[in-house]
């Protein structure tokens, strides 16, 4: 197993989310402005997976999502160096923009 580049207090420090809530454990690789890698222990007596999927416990793919935006957070603080962001307050815009590898570009209309 590849030693952590950030252990979990550190991770811990870099979020604003507290348990049950926070998604990473550690960040395996960090490349500032390009990628990041992390983990999450999952364990079988989690707070959440408590009468969700009963007789096939699996995390709820919600808490997925919140482990990428979490990865993601922690990418951004370490190549801005600004630390997270505050929360966006009512009446603010919040722009995003996502797009599936090879799904875009010359060539590519209707999905074919």
């Amino acid at each position: 197993m590849t030693a952590a580049l950030m252990k979990f207090e550190e991770v811990r420090a870099a979020l604003k989310q507290r348990f049950p809530m926070i998604m990473v454990d550690s960040v395996i690789s960090l490349e500032p402005g390009k990628s990041i890698r992390t983990t999450k222990n999952v364990t079988g007596n989690e707070i959440h997976f408590l009468g969700h999927f009963p007789r096939a416990r699996r995390d709820a793919r919600t808490l997925i999502v919140e482990a990428i935006g979490q990865s993601a957070s922690i990418l951004f603080s370490k190549t801005t160096g600004t630390g997270t962001r505050p929360g966006e307050f009512p009446g603010a815009w919040l722009h995003q923009q996502h797009e599936i590898p090879g799904t875009s570009g010359p060539g590519r209309q209707n999905g074919n």
